[in-house]
């Protein structure tokens, strides 16, 4: 193949392979195919996390959070999985993203798809002001557990309010009993 046309099928060969540019980065998006799709399976969801272009910046104590840039320190999107400790507080077992979304009533929709229970905000933080949009959902079986058997399904969200469908905050998965969440032994 003579260079010039090697040069042209180099070219072209990259507007035909799709960039990183595309990398999904909507909040609710990577929640849903690292989170809430692994169904609390932390291993699994930092596998997800990997295969969707983040990389460990950190891995202290449990905790592990994954970026995608980590040359410029933490930027959103971000992934944190909370790993269970027997010396450590129960209310681990955490997979969060944090970020930004356009898509609120997806995360909604998933709620309520399940069937999960709104507890009220008073209960879990009862000191949050109103500026901060705390919403937290616990299946219906969980409000009755006094366990820790990581039955219970947990999805809650923290952020700034959102405006319309655009939301920037927290995103939360878990499988442990609320009564650690909601301050009840």
């Amino acid at each position: 193949m003579q260079p010039r046309r090697l040069l042209c099928a180099i070219v072209f060969g990259f507007l035909a392979v799709p960039s990183h540019a595309e990398e999904i980065s909507d909040a609710v998006v990577l929640y849903q195919q690292i989170c809430i799709a692994p169904d609390g399976d932390l291993a699994k969801s930092g596998q997800l996390a990997l295969e969707k272009g983040f990389s460990v910046s950190s891995d202290n104590f449990g905790v592990k959070v994954l970026s995608r840039d980590t040359s410029k320190g933490l930027s959103v999107p971000f992934v944190k999985l909370s790993s269970e400790r027997p010396d450590a507080n129960r209310l681990v077992g955490v997979c969060e993203v944090f970020g930004s979304t356009a898509h609120m009533s997806t995360f909604l929709d998933y709620v309520e798809s399940q069937g999960l229970v709104e507890m009220p905000r008073e209960e879990i933080f009862p000191d949050a002001g109103d500026k901060i949009y705390l919403r937290y959902f616990a299946a219906k079986d969980c409000l009755a557990s006094t366990g820790y058997d990581g039955k219970c399904r947990l999805v809650w969200t923290v952020g700034d309010p959102p405006v319309g469908e655009n939301y920037s905050g927290a995103f939360r998965f878990s499988r442990n009993s609320h009564h650690d969440a909601v301050g009840q032994q």
